[in-house]
């Protein structure tokens, strides 16, 4: 099956417009593993809290619980919207290659998933 000049083009014009999405992608990577390691040391802050005991004089920090419970919630919910976004730029290259190689334009569709991608990061 020999590809059109056309479908050329077009395979071309997306393989530059996926440069974006691709550096997209490595700064969300480079966040999740920010996330993940933020996670970590607020539970381990949380188990280190939880382990001392009432009588001690540190027995105070307990309070902060609650304070580092809502820091989890918080950066599990930044680490579900990154991977989302990392999901939907990964469908949006996908997409972008399928419809240059059927010969489609795919600029509305890349547009769209773009922006979406970049609202579920911001």
């Amino acid at each position: 099956m020999a590809l059109e000049p056309d479908t050329l083009d077009q395979i071309s014009q997306a393989i530059s417009h996926a440069i974006a999405p691709a550096f997209l992608l490595g700064a969300m990577s480079a966040f999740v593993s920010f996330l993940s390691a933020r996670i970590d040391v607020v539970l381990n802050r949380i188990r280190g809290i939880n382990a001392i005991s009432e009588d001690e004089d540190h027995a105070d920090l307990k309070i902060d619980v609650s304070r580092l419970n809502r820091r989890l919630v918080l950066l599990r919910r930044a680490l579900l919207f990154t991977i989302a976004a990392g999901l939907v730029t990964t469908v949006l290259m996908i997409m972008s290659f399928v419809l240059a190689v059927l010969g489609v334009q795919h600029v509305w569709g890349v547009a769209i998933l773009f922006i979406v991608a970049l609202a579920l990061y911001a």
